[in-house]
């Protein structure tokens, strides 16, 4: 626990975040004070910021398929929160299908393994 919780540490210092933002131009950092850093430079900045200081943030991948991981993951919630099914299994349901429907639509090249980091299938 302490390894992870340095490592997030370290992960979001400003530092880091400056190093990340400038070798991956335009992702927005996470936090605020370097993202304010960064707004003459990518002006949507400003918009990000403006949503996270009013609590309304809800940043998604930018592909046209988002909703319908919205959807599809909503259908498995909806089940667990009505006790039709447990929430761990409403989320290896959402996870699944999400994930063929995602190779369907060509984001995973074959039988390549990817990093949990990219796949959030870590615990």
């Amino acid at each position: 626990k302490e390894a992870a919780y340095l490592l997030m540490q370290w992960f979001t210092s400003k530092e880091i975040q400056r190093r990340i933002q400038s070798e991956f131009k335009g992702a927005s950092p996470p936090r605020f004070s370097v993202l304010k850093e960064f707004i003459d430079q990518y002006p949507t900045f400003r918009t990000h910021l403006d949503a996270a200081e009013k609590g309304q943030v809800r940043m998604v991948p930018k592909i046209v398929e988002w909703s319908e991981v919205d959807d599809l993951s909503a259908l498995e919630f909806q089940r667990a929160m009505i006790g039709d099914i447990s929430p761990k299994k409403a989320l290896e349901n959402a996870v699944k299908k999400v994930e063929r429907m995602l190779k369907d639509k060509g984001y995973y090249i074959g039988d390549k393994k990817y990093s949990p980091l990219f796949t959030g299938r870590y615990q």
